[in-house]
């Protein structure tokens, strides 16, 4: 049982690891899961990345525990890289993107993950050979130098998009019902404007994604016995005590539509400040500039900003509403 734990314990922090590495790599080609990764570029690097990281990150903790005389730990550590695929399945399940997910791709993935790291510690670790490889043998000099050729080659490829594209849009369709089902009467009982009622589910849908129902459990976990204000909820409410998911809905649906009420006044009073002159100042407010007005108040983050407006192109169609514009009925 120690040894389960321990080894548990070390893929955790490889999976950990594994992400934080992921989201530091964009600028050589990394792609991170998204609502929108329309296609994949570098697939290479992506694949490489993959299936390498976990084997590498056992052979550097390997090398440390023999260093340390700690060999009894080296014993069956091809574990730590299958719970690690197990820990990642298991998260992406409890985080409801199975549906965003290519199940086909990532199980040969997964298959190379596992059997790799498998051999390498057969027939590298456990016997204690060196890990660092012969560089005297012009031979594998040679093959290092064509399979750098290979992987410059390949990582050039582009992989189609519209696999992907449609496994995105059947996950915001899915999350979009059951948001609907659960939460339609408590956000239209506040909310009457209906171009604002496709913006609170886009919020919603992508809040949800970036934390889902098992980050909001340990997040609930961590506010029951802390002071902290910390955002909570499907909508990611900042609360200084515990709120579950419908409270954070109504608190939510209340600072969008106090917020959303003061939109014309905020847009016009930008526009004096950037110099606009009379005539132009009470030009017609567009569609674009009121709803970047609504998510910079929600959250100012352009990426942000940028994704949810995607999704209120996607909720807006589903409602019949993408050619109304905003009418700014409030509600007190």
């Amino acid at each position: 049982m120690i040894i389960f734990i321990y080894q548990l314990t070390l893929a955790i922090i490889l999976f950990l690891l594994v992400n934080w590495i992921g989201k530091h790599s964009f600028s050589i080609g990394y792609v991170e899961m998204s609502i929108f990764q329309k296609e994949e570029e570098s697939p290479a690097f992506n694949y490489v990345f993959r299936i390498l990281s976990p084997t590498v990150y056992i052979i550097i903790i390997s090398t440390i525990l023999y260093k340390f005389s700690l060999d009894n730990l080296v014993k069956d550590i091809y574990r730590v890289v299958v719970y690690y695929v197990a820990f990642r399945l298991l998260f992406n399940l409890a985080s409801n993107r199975f549906l965003l997910i290519n199940w086909a791709r990532q199980t040969i993935t997964d298959a190379a993950i596992i059997i790799f790291a498998y051999l390498v510690y057969s027939k590298v670790i456990i016997t204690k050979q060196n890990l660092m490889p012969d560089f005297n043998a012009f031979a594998e000099e040679l093959w290092i130098i064509i399979a750098i050729f290979i992987y410059q080659v390949l990582n050039r490829i582009k992989l189609s998009s519209s696999a992907s594209i449609k496994r995105k849009e059947n996950y915001i369709d899915k999350r979009f019902v059951k948001f609907k089902s659960k939460y339609h009467s408590i956000i239209t009982k506040k909310i009457q404007d209906k171009k604002l009622i496709a913006v609170v589910y886009s919020i919603m849908i992508y809040e949800d994604f970036n934390r889902p129902k098992i980050i909001r459990l340990v997040e609930n976990i961590y506010q029951r016995i802390g002071s902290k204000p910390r955002s909570l909820g499907v909508m990611q409410v900042i609360s200084n005590k515990f709120i579950n998911d419908y409270e954070s809905v109504i608190m939510a649906v209340e600072k969008i539509n106090d917020h959303y009420c003061k939109v014309p006044e905020i847009i016009k009073e930008a526009r004096i400040s950037y110099g606009y002159d009379s005539e132009n100042l009470n030009e017609k407010l567009e569609n674009w500039e009121i709803e970047r007005e609504i998510l910079a108040d929600y959250n100012p983050d352009d990426k942000y900003i940028n994704e949810v407006s995607r999704i209120i192109i996607i909720i807006s169609a589903k409602l019949n509403y993408e050619d109304l514009e905003y009418s700014f009925k409030c509600t007190e």
